[in-house]
């Protein structure tokens, strides 16, 4: 079993969320557990799709909109938990593709706020709008638990658009142009300054590791060429730093490889 800690976070939550939260602690608590079947699980907790058992005596089911709402919620929630560099991150992109190749008996569901209507997990309906949400709650990063929280739903986001899950390239960008904001001889010589610096550059990192094709390429979401110059750059600067954490210096290290090997365009 895995000695990943997650908690649902929530003083009175819903009981479909308490379902969601057990099958994505089970799923990622055991390395041995398949994500196809973890995902089918999820799948049969969709108000059309879930058996009576299941369903609170005398409760109506929620529509479909405020279902997939808390369930994004929920696993945006769990992503945040994951240390940015544990193999759950990955355990849990693996889920998440999993559930975008689900075939489902609902096949459709109609979102009356957006008038349209989309593939139940084909499209993975509302985990752009709710990641953006949570996104947007982090509006400081001089708490160490924010930091973390910041660097773990990135992680996340960056490894759903490698594998295609969903389109979250923007996020890199801000990424890219937050660490590059920072003055690094400041923050080498202010402790709040250098913790942020270090999870800005951490971020800017895991998105390039695991997005650096997409970057490089101007016209599919990627950065311009000075800035992919001034990026490398800084990997540069921070992987040969012995101010820098050894964990800070080993992502900058492969980041700047990656740039390396790939050329903008």
């Amino acid at each position: 079993m895995s000695s990943l800690h997650l908690e649902l976070r929530d003083d009175d939550p819903w009981f479909i969320e308490e379902k969601i939260f057990q099958v994505l602690l089970d799923y990622l608590q055991n390395p041995t557990a398949s994500p196809a079947p973890t995902a089918q699980a999820l799948d049969r907790l969709f108000p059309a799709n879930r058996p009576d058992e299941d369903q609170l005596a005398g409760e109506p089911r929620e529509d479909p909109g405020s279902f997939l709402w808390h369930f994004w919620g929920v696993v945006h929630n769990v992503a945040q938990q994951i240390p940015y560099t544990a193999p759950e991150q990955d355990r849990l992109a693996e889920l998440i593709k999993a559930l975008k190749d689900l075939s489902s008996q609902t096949k459709t569901v109609y979102m009356a706020s957006w008038d349209q209507t989309f593939d139940l997990w084909g499209d993975l309906p509302m985990l752009g709008p709710t990641f953006r949400e949570m996104y947007d709650r982090m509006v400081s990063l001089t708490d160490e638990e924010e930091r973390e929280h910041w660097q773990s739903l990135n992680a996340y986001a960056a490894r759903l658009t490698r594998d295609g899950s969903a389109d979250l390239i923007l996020f890199a960008k801000y990424a890219v142009e937050g660490m590059l904001a920072e003055d690094l001889e400041q923050g080498l010589v202010d402790n709040v300054l250098r913790c942020i610096l270090e999870c800005r550059i951490a971020v800017a990192a895991e998105w390039v590791i695991h997005c650096g094709q997409r970057l490089v390429a101007q016209e599919d979401g990627g950065i311009d060429t000075e800035n992919w110059q001034r990026c490398k750059e800084r990997f540069s600067d921070v992987s040969d730093n012995g101010s820098m954490s050894p964990e800070t210096q080993e992502r900058a290290q492969k980041a700047k490889q990656v740039m390396e090997a790939l050329q903008p365009g």
